[in-house]
């Protein structure tokens, strides 16, 4: 049961912010770490869907705190004190890979200072911290080759990210998912210049695949994760990296993106023969 002396983390969704203004609530500490093209299918378009993120400031008081990227500041304008996340300066040794993921880092030590939290005993928790399933989640590393469980990835932004964790030339990516009516070209032109294979599944893979053709890298049209995962098995290279990180959402093959990560996991094992899952660290 949470007593008024617990501290309550929630993640919270686009759709679940919009439910903020109704209840007249917002957090202490409210941070945001980025905005771009997402759920347009719902929200029509990125001005709607600032407006639906903003609810998170929305009924803050004079003691709480807003912490989101300054190069936002034209999209939330409502918040209590606000405190700037910039780009970070100094990296902090992580378990889990990305420039994306030292910012998320700086961002925690920022909600962490604003708790009261040492910020050294915070720097330690981060340094151990190995992850999350499907936020970049290292399966297995086979034969030289590395996979990567990122289904939780659902934004064309974020599959870029991903992709920059990882050396040029090196990647067998697989994209494509629920159509949310996002642009999908620039992420296909990205992939086509850093990985090695694209392939591609889902209601956006045929768009994926036409934009991405034009790039150095193969792409192969595959349907199904199960017809990905199997491509990948007589075009990888030793240490390459065969990565999931969709870019889309997985409703239109899967029931959410854990069912699909778990299936890209139980694919991986049953090929590499492993059986179990790698530890996350």
């Amino acid at each position: 049961e949470i007593t008024a002396e617990d501290w309550v983390v929630l993640e919270l969704s686009s759709f679940m912010l919009e439910g903020l203004d109704e209840d007249h609530w917002s957090p202490h500490i409210a941070a945001l770490t980025n905005l771009s093209d997402n759920h347009l299918d719902r929200h029509g378009t990125i001005d709607a869907y600032a407006v639906a993120k903003q609810s998170i400031f929305n009924h803050q008081h004079a003691q709480d705190v807003a912490i989101f990227p300054p190069h936002l500041n034209h999209y939330f304008t409502s918040f209590a004190q606000y405190k700037p996340l910039h780009l970070p300066k100094a990296t902090i040794p992580l378990l889990v890979p990305g420039m994306h993921n030292q910012i998320n880092a700086h961002l925690a030590l920022l909600v962490c200072e604003q708790a009261g939290i040492d910020r050294q005993q915070a720097i330690g928790a981060l340094r151990e911290f190995p992850g999350l399933p499907h936020r970049l989640q290292l399966v297995v590393e086979h034969e030289s080759v590395r996979y990567f469980n990122d289904s939780k990835c659902t934004t064309p932004s974020a599959a870029k990210l991903a992709m920059d964790c990882f050396e040029p030339g090196s990647i067998h990516i697989i994209l494509g998912g629920f159509d949310k009516q996002a642009d999908l070209t620039d992420l296909a032109v990205h992939a086509s210049d850093v990985c090695r294979v694209i392939y591609t599944i889902g209601q956006t893979g045929p768009a994926i695949a036409h934009a991405a053709r034009s790039g150095k890298a193969q792409v192969v049209e595959c349907e199904t994760l199960e017809k990905a995962v199997a491509a990948t098995t007589t075009r990888i290279h030793r240490n390459d990296v065969v990565l999931l990180s969709p870019a889309c959402a997985s409703w239109d093959q899967f029931t959410n993106y854990e069912a699909r990560g778990n299936a890209f996991v139980s694919l991986v094992l049953n090929y590499s023969g492993e059986g179990f899952p790698a530890p996350l660290k």
